[in-house]
């Protein structure tokens, strides 16, 4: 059965988790926040086995649009903007940050198709033995056109509805 409490990460644990990424994503840092959030309560020596599944179809369309700008306007880019423009960025980081070294994946589309397609992966690596946990991130737009993210964190025993699984969500 699934933790239903959260540690709540202190304000300076999330200024020193997202230090450093001024260039990077705006879905970064909400990812590490919220990420950080669920996994509050798990001992460190555990994340080995934590694995990481992000979904949805607006990841990196901010850095990708400046980017494009910076080209135009300039003819080149930086390196480090170019590198974050891509849609698994917040991948990389997240497991960096966190210490996650379980599996991860990376779906750039979203939508109920997409949602079972990650639930279905995330429990075989939950029933194999490859992960203790898995984070489920999923980003899409609101109806007003703001950035949304919810996250799941799933553990062996929970249900495929979610009804057990720990859920967060952050619009930004």
């Amino acid at each position: 059965m699934t933790d239903t409490l959260v540690a709540e990460t202190t304000s300076r644990d999330k200024q020193k988790l997202t230090r450093g990424l001024a260039k990077s994503d705006p879905l970064v840092a909400p990812v590490l926040s919220l990420a950080a959030d669920l996994l509050g309560p798990i001992a460190d020596a555990d994340r080995n086995r934590i694995g990481l599944i992000m979904l949805g179809d607006n990841s990196a369309h901010h850095v990708a649009d400046k980017v494009r700008t910076k080209l135009k306007a300039r003819g080149r880019v930086s390196p480090i903007e170019f590198v974050n423009a891509n849609s698994g960025a917040p991948i990389p980081v997240a497991c960096t940050r966190l210490g996650l070294r379980g599996p991860t994946m990376n779906f750039v589309s979203g939508g109920e198709m997409t949602r079972t397609a990650a639930d279905i992966l995330a429990r075989r690596w939950l029933r194999g033995g490859d992960a203790i946990a898995i984070v489920i991130l999923e980003s899409g737009l609101t109806d007003e056109g703001k950035s949304a993210l919810s996250a799941r964190l799933l553990k062996p025993g929970t249900d495929t509805a979610g009804r057990e699984d720990v859920y967060l969500t952050a619009e930004f």
